[in-house]
């Protein structure tokens, strides 16, 4: 996301079916969303290792408002054939 590769970025999503692929990407595109800068602050792996949460620390930006934002967020995770995947 930092260089604008939503493509590229939403193949690290859960999302399979080919239409909410492009869908998403575009959306990050028109907003021109971007990750400026992050740090994973915690991680919490389940029981049965299919699953995590991740706490992140992340400035952002996008054309709804240029003025970076900085955030700590849960990123919920999922191990889809053995790597893992972000859920959205």
């Amino acid at each position: 996301l930092s260089h604008g590769k939503y493509e590229k970025a939403v193949t690290y999503t859960v999302l399979t079916e080919q239409e909410d692929i492009d869908g998403y990407a575009k959306k990050l595109k028109d907003y021109e969303y971007k990750v400026l800068n992050y740090e994973i602050l915690s991680e919490t792996i389940s029981e049965d290792g299919n699953s995590a949460v991740v706490q992140v620390k992340r400035t952002t930006s996008s054309a709804l408002d240029n003025t970076p934002r900085e955030s700590i967020d849960e990123v919920k995770l999922s191990k889809v054939d053995g790597t893992w995947k972000i859920r959205i």
